[in-house]
């Protein structure tokens, strides 16, 4: 699998650790310094012609581990909202994969992948 990391910031505040996953035979590896604006989708969709088609989500509420609570400046064991998710493309075959992990103490989670 090619796997990346990153913690997104509303005000310099971590709100969401993803960890992202696809499977390394179906697409070469693509590194985050080449992603578009920082954008994995964009780079998929303006430099590999693939498109995001459509999304399965999990959600739940979970204690955040130590690594969570460490990344996300929170007290171990506090309640976060753990997203898994699998995106389907337009390439077939071709799914992508991603655990979040959601401090909603102060700011909503909300996603528009379609807009």
């Amino acid at each position: 699998f090619v796997y990346f990391q990153r913690i997104r910031h509303i005000n310099n505040k971590p709100v969401v650790l993803e960890n992202n996953w696809y499977a390394l035979n179906a697409m070469e590896i693509i590194k985050p310094a080449e992603f578009i604006a920082g954008s994995f989708f964009k780079t998929l969709s303006q430099n590999y012609f693939i498109e995001i088609m459509g999304a399965e989500q999990e959600l739940r509420s979970i204690p955040a581990t130590k690594e969570i609570a460490e990344n996300l400046e929170l007290s171990e064991g506090e309640p976060i909202l753990h997203i898994s998710v699998r995106f389907t493309t337009s390439k077939p075959g071709f799914n992508l994969y991603g655990d979040l992990y959601c401090n909603t103490n102060e700011y909503p989670i909300r996603n528009a992948y379609f807009s």
